[in-house]
């Protein structure tokens, strides 16, 4: 048999590793063997079909608090192995949660490690600006995160800032510089179950609000690649037919190196409570007003009312902790009801939409820092609280 990778728990009493040996659940499955009062091991267990597939697991490693991380190619993920978690409930363990982009990408990811203090994350990964092969990253998780939401709206980027990579969902940050990149490579998949998605995803130059190119991304797979020209503020749209889109947002300067990289689209569902948060628009700092750069976006969120005749919106407006708490409070409302008013002189229903500011009091990483930090959290969100199905 092969036995690839092990780790024992932290009291000394449970080992975990890796066995193709028969009577599994397919190729490599994770196995427990607990220590005996004599000091050798008991029979092995296997985990059974909710950790283990008829794909292979691998890597396990038990972190103080009990929770089990593991590399997976088997459980619904980005690609090839991804790196999942989960924790045991007494008399079972939880169903694995894949702990998403920017830590997996379609390609490869295991060898999970975590710091005593969960907030720094070790991994082996294959990735397009690596050094070699498997390179290992480093990855901090901020600390409190709040309930995990998909970022669609963010203020403009500042001309002087050096171009980054946007596509954090915002819990994680890999401390690796990934920078921007001249061909996006990607998939599309269900926020909740990780199904790949057919969806059309467009270009538009945001200066000039004109579609650049447009992809569709495989049905099977939900892969696809976009070409992004150099010189110019562009939106990447993403729609697919009962879900929110989903917006991300480029500043390629003329002269930059041409670049790749990774990511992984999750689109939420059109239901009560989903939010999405507006890449494409843009304020100036401290302002309420609308640049012409927002229109784009704007008719995005049009088009999702026109096609939805039965959901009402919220827009949140939202702020940095930079400058005074009942400012930021004001100017992220008037924010927001400048969106709204936009939506209403295109002819939507005042009664389908509600404007709320609420400053600096939702943050949804910390503030320590400018772009892993402020400008994140600097934000408009668009929020369903009413669809046809829930009004019956």
């Amino acid at each position: 048999f092969w036995e690839t990778s092990g780790c024992i728990s932290q009291d000394g009493k449970k080992f975990y590793f890796t066995s193709d040996r028969p009577g599994g659940q397919g190729g490599l499955d994770i196995y427990m063997s607990e220590k005996l009062p004599d000091g050798t091991w008991g029979k092995a267990i296997n985990l059974g079909p909710t950790i283990n597939t008829p794909g292979n697991e691998d890597a396990p490693f038990i972190h103080q608090d009990g929770t089990l991380y593991f590399g997976s190619d088997g459980q619904p993920g980005l690609g090839d192995y991804d790196i999942f978690k989960s924790e045991w409930k007494g008399d079972q363990w939880s169903k694995p949660v894949n702990l998403g982009y920017p830590v997996n990408t379609p390609k490869f990811e295991n060898y999970f490690f975590l710091s005593v203090d969960k907030k720094r994350g070790y991994f082996s990964s294959v990735r397009h600006e690596g050094v070699g092969n498997s390179d290992i990253c480093e990855v901090t998780f901020f600390d409190p995160p709040p309930k995990k939401e998909v970022l669609l709206v963010k203020e403009e980027p500042k001309k002087e800032t050096p171009p980054k990579d946007e596509f954090s969902d915002a819990l994680v940050s890999l401390q690796k510089d990934l920078g921007f990149a001249s061909k996006l490579i990607g998939r599309v998949i269900d926020a909740e179950n990780a199904k790949a998605l057919r969806a059309q995803i467009t270009l538009v130059d945001n200066k000039t609000n004109t579609v650049k190119q447009r992809v569709y991304s495989n049905d099977s797979t939900g892969e696809f690649n976009i070409v992004i020209p150099h010189g110019g503020n562009y939106g990447i749209n993403t729609s697919v037919d009962g879900y929110l889109f989903n917006s991300l947002n480029f500043e390629v300067p003329m002269y930059s190196e041409e670049q790749e990289i990774e990511t992984a689209i999750l689109m939420q569902k059109v239901t009560v409570g989903s939010k999405a948060v507006m890449k494409n628009i843009f304020f100036d700092v401290g302002k309420a007003e609308l640049k012409n750069e927002s229109v784009s976006e704007l008719e995005r969120i049009l088009d999702l009312l026109t096609n939805n005749p039965g959901i009402k919106l919220q827009i949140n407006g939202h702020t940095d902790n930079s400058g005074n708490a009942e400012s930021n409070k004001t100017l992220s409302l008037k924010r927001a009801e400048t969106v709204m008013a936009f939506l209403i002189a295109r002819g939507v229903d005042t009664n389908r939409l509600k404007a709320v500011g609420y400053g600096q009091e939702k943050p949804i990483v910390s503030n320590d820092d400018e772009s892993g930090g402020r400008e994140i959290n600097r934000r408009t969100e668009i929020e369903v609280l009413e669809t046809e199905t829930s009004k019956n």
